[in-house]
């Protein structure tokens, strides 16, 4: 392997420093790439490699102004390997913003809307993916978007190329950006980001990196709610891919570089396993993207041709987002209304936990429960009893973020409570870092409303519902808990 650290230092000075180097049995040219578009000027200051120039004749940019174009994009309606719910275009929005919202479902989705193509079909596990129509080659790519903010789903932005050899590994090129990273270090989080490129199904190169250290320690989280600028530039000769987000040098890869010609991909998707990205805990978030950018490098970085399949399936036309919708509403607390009840007949997996205290001798059923009758306006509600415990978790909530949280509430007792608890971890542990309260005091409907700032160190939070009253008859009813972040 070489030594990266040495090529890393090279590529973020001002001079790139490589020699041309030739390439064999691979030809350049191609004929079916995007033709004379108008490219914004290149906004970062990443240099390019001497002696190769930019080939803005054949270059591509899209600000989805007009939605989702048919002729450029294919709109997923697939799922492929042993992935959960798919990609649907169900969970693709054209705002009145002019971007596009990919929706990713959780674990708690309870919706009706939405069937998914994979082993989950009941709309849970699904997300949303755009591949290009246009075959794309050496160069640089960019997105700039808001990751899904999530733990447990893949925000992406990649190439793929398969080529199949009779008797061989199966020839798959990729790269691809994902987030949020930590897998190899057993910390999901958005402190972190993957970079990985494959030649074949089996050698590839994979970085699991920390932002801070290519940022000189500024703390940054990648879902903070600001857009962020994705890119690599795809060179083949010398093969090397150089990864970058907002223009700062993120990654170098030297080993493994793909060679085909290739399709550019980008979506969030949910993985047959939560050791990939952790668990996808939540019922619905989205991936925002505000525009997505592809200039091939000229001739001096050649390729090899291939048959380049369209892979996914593509929905028909007349399901293209095309007409603007307002931006949905994004509650961070899963099924907070709890009519999930009513719909599936059940209320455990779907984002909350009904629990009671250790020292209480009551059945759960008894002390923790959803009614369908019992929430504000005789809709479904839950009821927190003497002993009762009632919580949930969101996850990736990181230092500085700031919620607005709110919820109906009643109770005959004054020793009712509403607690946010502060965990560093990415998932609760017996170590929390802080609490705030609510107290609920009203014997009738009253909405309480509480704004919260994650503290430092902090990486998940929990919503918590109990009571401290020695009474066996205290009660308390909750319903309509929001979160929304603020910031």
């Amino acid at each position: 392997m070489k030594n990266r650290n040495t090529l890393l230092c090279c590529l973020l000075i001002s001079a790139f420093a490589f020699s041309v180097l030739g390439c064999q049995n691979k030809n350049s040219g191609g004929d079916d790439t995007p033709k004379e578009v108008e490219i914004p000027e290149v906004t970062d200051d990443l240099e390019i490699l001497d002696g190769v120039k930019f080939d803005y004749d054949k270059a591509f940019f899209d600000d989805f102004s007009q939605g989702v174009d048919y002729n450029k994009w294919i709109i997923s309606e697939d799922c492929w390997g042993s992935n959960k719910g798919g990609l649907t275009v169900k969970n693709l929005f054209f705002t009145d913003e002019g971007t596009l919202l990919f929706r990713a479902t959780g674990n708690y989705y309870s919706g009706d809307e939405i069937r998914g193509y994979g082993q989950v079909k009941d709309g849970r596990c699904t997300g949303a993916s755009l591949v290009s129509k246009f075959i794309t080659g050496p160069g640089r790519y960019q997105v700039r978007m808001k990751p899904f903010p999530r733990l447990g789903a893949c925000t992406a932005f990649w190439t793929y190329s398969n080529r199949p050899v009779a008797g061989a590994e199966n020839d798959n090129h990729e790269i691809d950006i994902e987030l949020p990273g930590g897998m190899h270090h057993g910390i999901h989080s958005f402190k972190y980001m993957m970079n990985t490129n494959y030649v074949t199904e089996k050698y590839m190169d994979n970085s699991d990196f920390k932002i801070a250290d290519v940022t000189g320690n500024k703390i940054i989280n990648l879902n903070d709610g600001n857009f962020h600028t994705f890119g690599f530039d795809w060179y083949t000769n010398p093969e090397v891919i150089v990864y970058n987000v907002d223009g700062i040098v993120t990654c170098v890869s030297e080993i493994f570089v793909p060679y085909l010609l290739t399709r550019m991909w980008l979506g969030v998707w949910i993985s047959y396993s939560d050791a990939f990205m952790g668990p996808p805990n939540y019922e619905a978030d989205f991936m925002e993207v505000d525009w997505v950018k592809y200039i091939p490098f000229d001739n001096t970085q050649p390729y090899t041709v291939c048959d380049v399949d369209q892979v996914s399936i593509s929905t028909p036309r007349e399901n293209y987002p095309t007409v603007p919708t307002s931006r949905p509403e994004v509650n961070k607390i899963a099924n907070g209304d709890f009519e999930y009840f009513i719909r599936k007949g059940k209320q455990n997996d779907y984002g909350w936990e009904y629990e009671k205290f250790l020292t209480d001798q009551s059945p759960v059923e008894e002390v923790c429960y959803v009614s369908a009758t019992d929430g504000k306006d005789g809709t479904a509600g839950a009821v927190v009893k003497k002993g009762g415990y009632l919580h949930t978790t969101v996850d990736a909530a990181y230092e500085g973020y700031q919620y607005d949280i709110s919820f109906d509430g009643k109770s005959d007792g004054a020793d009712s409570v509403m607690e946010v608890v502060y965990y560093s971890s990415y998932t609760p542990d017996t170590n929390p870092i802080k609490s705030d309260f609510v107290q609920i005091h009203n014997g009738d409907w009253e909405n309480y409303t509480k704004t919260i700032t994650c503290p430092e160190g902090c990486s998940c939070i929990t919503v918590e519902f109990y009571n401290n009253s020695t009474k066996s008859t205290t009660s308390m009813a909750i319903d309509n808990v929001k979160m929304s972040r603020s910031n």
